[in-house]
């Protein structure tokens, strides 16, 4: 319902003549946050003619897979192309107990990190690379634009605090020292793909 709204919104905007920076934006609940709070696409759509395809909870997989962004970008001849995703990838769900070491006396907090937290991460970043490549193909002076993240603090809170606290990491130090790595990581992954 709220894509669709935004959508309505958009196609107004260019009916009624707009020849300013036009937008395709995809993304999770950064760019789709319904209902309770203004989120990054309802900012800009105040200076700028935004076409969303976003979702909250979306996975970066699911953005490739429902296959509407190539064709978006072919019907709406944006300057810019958002995307915000990868979050719920690595640690939606629960998914942060299975992306880390259990608790060990001594270890630094860049040693958490497992295999399965890098598994994901590659995978995300071949997502993004598949889309990428699939856009500049076509649309070669097309602007792609991404995001990373802050960093978040676990206090007790379900995807973070409480998934550590389920595998012993309880110092809540270690846990913000653990969520500063993975984000770090994230972020490092995606300056490089950029």
């Amino acid at each position: 319902m709220s894509k669709r709204r935004r959508q309505k919104k958009y196609l107004r905007k260019i009916k009624n003549g707009w020849t300013g920076l036009r937008i395709v934006s995809e993304g999770d609940s950064w760019f789709q946050y319904p209902f309770l709070l203004r989120d990054v696409i309802d900012q800009l759509s105040e200076d700028f003619a935004i076409y969303s395809l976003g979702a909250a909870g979306d996975l970066v997989q699911d953005m490739l897979d429902q296959d509407e962004i190539l064709q978006a970008v072919r019907q709406q001849k944006p300057h810019v192309f958002l995307i915000s995703g990868g979050g719920n990838d690595l640690l939606g769900d629960g998914m942060l107990k299975t992306a880390l070491h259990p608790f060990k006396a001594g270890k630094p907090a860049k040693d958490y990190p497992n295999a399965t937290f890098s598994k994901r991460l590659n995978s995300i970043i071949g997502v993004y690379r598949s889309i990428f490549t699939t856009l500049l193909t076509e649309f070669p002076n097309l602007k792609i634009l991404c995001h990373g993240y802050d960093y978040a603090l676990p206090a007790n809170g379900r995807w973070l605090g409480k998934p550590m606290a389920g595998l012993g990491i309880k110092d809540k130090t270690l846990q913000a020292q653990i969520v500063a790595e993975l984000i770090d990581r994230f972020n490092t992954a995606l300056v490089g793909l950029a």
